[in-house]
């Protein structure tokens, strides 16, 4: 299910849902499938069904909170609660989630690299900034996304010559 939400296609993102529910209806309790679920409709609502856009968006939160209720120790589902408020304008409860996801896994650096992005979009470059570069020293074998990431924070602190050289990394 994870790796079918990365391609990031319509099809996949359905493909990917099926899968977290066949795991559902063998454990109906299992809160990774309900946020690989709220993924999915994240992933519709926000990059490609815009023409069902209110729809898609309830679906991601139901899904989001109904995977909370089940395991609120998770950082991941807190994670995509983030991620999920963010797009929806609700920026305190987004800055919320994100800061008890960070407060659940500090040294997670896939999910450090991803709230450095969603800092920069709640308007706090340096701390998306100070996260990537945890990120990194955790984990130096990363993905080059990290690098694209440290990119855009350089580029809103208005840091040009490093979000370029981070962009020639990335």
């Amino acid at each position: 299910g994870p790796h079918m939400l990365r391609r990031g296609t319509p099809e996949s993102d359905e493909n990917a849902r099926a899968i977290f529910e066949q795991v559902l209806a063998r454990d109906p309790t299992n809160a990774r499938a309900h946020a690989g679920i709220a993924l999915s409709w994240f992933n519709q609502w926000s990059c490609q069904f815009w023409d069902r856009f209110e729809e898609t968006s309830q679906r991601a939160y139901e899904s989001a909170h109904r995977a909370l209720e089940l395991d609120e120790e998770d950082a991941m589902i807190h994670l995509v609660l983030a991620k999920v408020q963010l797009f929806r304008r609700a920026f305190e409860s987004a800055s919320w989630y994100l800061d008890r996801a960070l407060a659940l896994t500090p040294n997670d650096a896939d999910l450090l690299a991803q709230a450095a992005l969603y800092e920069v979009y709640l308007g706090q470059p340096e701390m998306g900034l100070e996260h990537v570069a945890r990120a990194i020293r955790l984990n130096p074998f990363h993905p080059n996304d990290y690098f694209a990431t440290a990119a855009l924070g350089h580029f809103f602190a208005r840091d040009l010559d490093r979000a370029l050289a981070m962009h020639a990394k990335a």
